[in-house]
Order: C-alpha cells, then sequence, then structure tokens
C-alpha cells in the first residue's frame, strides 16, 4: 500500500488549523513548525488573512502579523499550547485543539511589565488590576524590564519618567490601558 504524503490526518487534533508565529526566535519557530506538523497542522511562515486560524506569540506586540490577527479576531496563543498539545497527543489521540487552545490564550497584557506614575492610587489599583488579570505583570518599581510606563497625560517629568525615556521604556496612559483590553 502507498501512502500519499499529502494526506491530511483529519483526526489529528491540528488537523484543521493553520498556524503562524510573531516575535518568537528562529529556534522556536522551527520548534513550532515540527509540533505543529507532527499534530497534523499546517506551519505557516507568513500570515495569510484567509488562511490562518492561530497566531504563536509569546508577549502582546506591535508586529503586522499580531495588529492583523486581533483585527480579524485569530485567536492568538502562547507557544506552550503548542507543546502541551504535542506532549499530550500521543497518549490522548482525541485531543481537541480549539478547547486546549482557550488555556493558552495571550491575554491583552501578556509578556508585558507595567509600573506606573503620577497615577492616584484608585487609578494605579485599577491599572494593577487590569495587567495582573489580562497576563500581565504590575511591579511597582520600574526597572529595565518594564516595557510599559503608565502615565498622565502632561504629567511633570520624574525620575520615572526619566528612566523610562533613557531605557526606551514604552510610555501610555491610561486610555491605552483600558483600550487595549476593549480590543481584545
Amino acid at each position: 500500500i502507498i501512502i500519499c504524503p499529502c494526506v491530511v490526518n483529519t483526526m489529528a487534533p491540528f488537523s484543521t488549523l493553520v498556524i503562524t508565529c510573531t516575535g518568537i526566535s528562529e529556534l522556536e519557530r522551527r520548534e513550532m513548525d515540527k509540533h505543529i506538523t507532527q499534530l497534523g497542522g499546517k506551519f505557516l511562515r507568513h500570515f495569510i488573512a484567509e488562511k490562518t486560524t492561530h497566531l504563536i506569540a509569546d508577549r502582546a506586540m506591535e508586529s503586522e502579523k499580531f495588529k492583523m490577527a486581533k483585527s480579524l479576531k485569530i485567536p492568538i496563543c502562547l507557544p506552550d499550547w503548542v507543546r502541551d498539545a504535542a506532549k499530550r497527543y500521543p497518549s490522548n489521540p482525541h485531543l481537541k485543539a480549539e478547547l486546549t487552545a482557550k488555556n493558552h490564550l495571550l491575554g491583552a497584557f501578556g509578556g508585558l511589565v507595567v509600573c506606573v506614575t503620577l497615577l492616584t492610587q484608585n487609578e494605579r489599583n485599577e491599572v494593577k488590576k487590569i495587567v495582573s488579570e489580562n497576563g500581565g505583570i504590575f511591579s511597582a518599581d520600574l526597572s529595565r524590564k518594564c516595557t510599559h510606563l503608565v502615565s498622565v497625560e502632561g504629567g511633570k517629568m520624574n525620575a520615572k519618567l526619566e528612566h523610562a525615556f533613557k531605557w526606551g521604556v514604552v510610555v501610555v496612559d491610561m486610555n491605552w490601558v483600558k483600550r487595549s483590553v476593549l480590543d481584545c
């Protein structure tokens, strides 16, 4: 019996999925390709709006692929989704990719470390709650690990703002925090 290598195993958990990645290393990209293919899915290096069903990213970002996936409401999952499915599939041949994907969705602040300055205590608490509930890390102290600093628009310059600009930390306002959650 000759089996055509192009035949898709429709019982494989990723058989109906077309997945691409953004913002991950080349080594991790090759790992995703290997696992996705083993799980019966198709891995694309480029985002094709009509075909892509899922995007893999380890943090929220401003790449074209990320923006496109968000605008098209394509699920954005952490790389651990693919790794977890690859580990579980051999012993669980009836694994459902869509169900496992829900447990690995990237939140609005996934991979981001957010700090605040010049906000009221209520605003500070609100940012901490929103960021923590949506996959991010809230940091009371500004460090080089911080990716975003939430401040008031037109606020006076202070040490946190000076260091944020010096270190290349993105400075945003409360509207950005609220819009980020609404856009997800």
